[in-house]
Formats: structure tokens, sequence, C-alpha cells
């Protein structure tokens, strides 16, 4: 299966614009309602390739202004999140793996319906494939569809996951299969269970490794650990584990 990413943009007061800037390369590029205003702030120049939500959140400058290349729109009362129908249609439209902005920031509410939401898309295996994230980042854009309608292992230079968090001061990884990661060593990084269980873990290249181990919701047991080796691999049979990136903090450990 080809590998594919679309970079979405949510509307969270955080969106850090640096690190939209190193990684967008032409990719697929989703608008999540409210999302549409950091694009138009940061990147006017860019095509929006889809606009989706309830549209309660845009400006009207940012509609007026981008060049917005298709548009779905939804009912203000509905049962899903517009983060939960774009990762969805992500997913109908054959892009297997999702970096999120503007995901922090704002309500805490809205957060915690972030998170679960990439739980949950994680867990539905949005992914199965791990792969280097730069040689995605280079690939060419693929086209919008007109109707909705063998695992690879690599080392992961800065991180990639079926959905990732960008933040300001931290990344979140959302993981449903065995990864290598190469953090830079007193890395600060905290690992959680996102599912109810994740099964047989096996952390290596951190401070504090566990080995065949059951990590459990209602045990945080991966708070605060730091990699100190120069890559790291984060091992399990069944689940969805969370990763959290600290990128301003310096560990102590």
């Amino acid at each position: 299966m080809e590998n594919k990413t679309a970079i979405l943009v949510l509307n969270g007061k955080e969106f850090d614009a640096n690190s939209f800037k190193k990684i967008y390369n032409d990719q697929f590029i989703i608008a999540v309602d409210g999302g549409i205003n950091h694009i138009y702030k940061y990147f006017p120049d860019i095509t929006v390739d889809l606009h989706i939500g309830d549209m309660d959140s845009c400006e009207q400058s940012a509609l007026d202004n981008l060049s917005i290349a298709k548009t779905m729109k939804f009912p203000v009362e509905k049962d899903y999140s517009d983060y939960d129908l774009a990762l969805e249609e992500t997913h109908v439209l054959g892009y297997n793996n999702a970096i999120v902005f503007g995901a922090f920031g704002g309500r805490k509410d809205h957060f915690m319906s972030n998170f679960e939401t990439s739980v949950y898309f994680a867990g539905k295996s949005l992914s199965r494939q791990t792969k280097n994230l730069f040689s995605i980042l280079h690939k060419n854009k693929s086209s919008i569809h007109e109707e909705i309608s063998e695992e690879i292992e690599e080392t992961i230079p800065c991180c990639f996951s079926p959905v990732i968090l960008i933040g300001e001061k931290e990344n979140m990884y959302f993981l449903n299969s065995s990864t290598k990661f190469k953090f830079s060593p007193k890395t600060s990084i905290s690992i959680f269970a996102g599912s109810d269980k994740v099964k047989h873990l096996t952390i290596k290249g951190f401070k504090y490794r566990l080995i065949d181990t059951e990590l459990s919701r209602d045990n945080p047991l991966g708070l605060s650990n730091c990699a100190v080796d120069d890559t790291q691999s984060i091992e399990f049979t069944k689940g969805v584990i969370v990763v959290i990136e600290n990128k301003t903090v310096v560990s102590d450990h």
C-alpha cells in the first residue's frame, strides 16, 4: 500500500507555524473549520485542498482570499466533531497518515476530544506502516478524489506515526504498531496507554526500560522518562501507545 500523508490544521490557539514551514512540502492540506484562519494568517499563498467542518469559526477574510479546492460543510448540530469528520475523510481519500496542527490550546474539553479522536483513529489502523518521515514529506501531493467513497520498519529521524499532533511545546504520537525513534539523548519523553491495555510492551533506549509489560490506561507508569541512546524502540503486540515528546524541556534525569 502506498504511504500517503495529509496535513490537517485545526483551530486550536496554539499553532506552530515554524514547524509547519519545516514540514510542509506540497502535501495534501485539510483545513478543519477555523483552522483555515491559521493558514490564511501565516501561509496565505498555500492552496487548501479540502476545507471541512460546520464552518462556525471561520474568518470571512480567509474564505474570501485563500485558494480552496473543495469544501465540505456539515451542520453545527451533529454527533461528530469536525476533527473526527476530517480524519474520517482523510482515511476515505486514501491518506493513511495524519500530521495535525492546531490541536492544542483553547478549551480543555476540545483538547480531550482531539486526544480521544486520535486514539480512536490510531486504533482503527489508520496506518499499519511506519516509515521515514522525510521520505514521505518529499513525495508529490496526490490529487483529491471526486467521490467519497506488509508493515515497513524504519528508524524515525524526527518522529512519525499514524496520527501526530504537533504543538509548540510538545508533540504527541499515536502509535498502533512497534516503532523506532531517533530522539536526541536527554529528550524528555512520556509513554502512556491510549487504549485500555497495551500488551507485551518493551521500550529500549530510554533511561527507564520496560520488558514485556502490560501497560494500562489507568496507570501512568510511563511518565517522565528520557532518551539516553541515539535510537530508541517501542515494541508492543496490541493496543495504542501515546508518546509525548517535550520539545522545550531538557531532562535532568
